[in-house]
């Protein structure tokens, strides 16, 4: 049986506050001696009025929780854009944040990762939850770029 989609803002992309929609050339401008800074560590800098990709992955890792705990044995398929997808990569395999801002996540692509909950002990007992990723970016459209 089809289910019924949820909207759910714990994995929506990462709000970039007052930069979003502007060009890297505008960011320029407008951060002067900062922009510079901001490429030694991405993944720690809030946009004014926005989060930092380490708060999305706090965000994210959270709903993939409260997911998992709901919908346990259940396959979920979630669409989500290419930073939340970076981000559950970072929490699935608890990478550096700027480590996980490495992956290339293409539009429409496919990336699976498996939760694993050992059936021989309860989590209360100590069982160890583990992550396999099956895939990242598998058929994703390679239209153009603009870095």
């Amino acid at each position: 049986s089809l289910s019924t989609p949820i909207i759910e803002p714990a994995f929506a992309e990462q709000n970039f506050g007052t930069w979003e929609g502007l060009s890297f050339e505008e960011l320029r401008t407008s951060m002067g001696d900062r922009f510079e800074s901001f490429w030694k560590e991405p993944a720690k800098v809030t946009a004014p009025a926005g989060e930092s990709f380490v708060d999305v992955i706090d965000r994210v890792a959270k709903g993939v929780a409260r997911f998992n705990a709901s919908n346990a044995g259940r396959d979920l398929i979630v669409v989500a854009h290419s930073g939340s997808i970076r981000a559950a990569l970072a929490h699935a395999l608890t990478l550096d944040p700027d480590a996980a801002l490495t992956f290339r996540i293409d539009n429409l692509s496919l990336t699976v990762i498996e939760h694993i909950q050992p059936a021989s002990a309860a989590p209360e007992r100590g069982a160890r939850t583990t992550w396999r990723v099956a895939s990242v970016n598998s058929g994703g459209s390679n239209g153009v770029r603009n870095y």
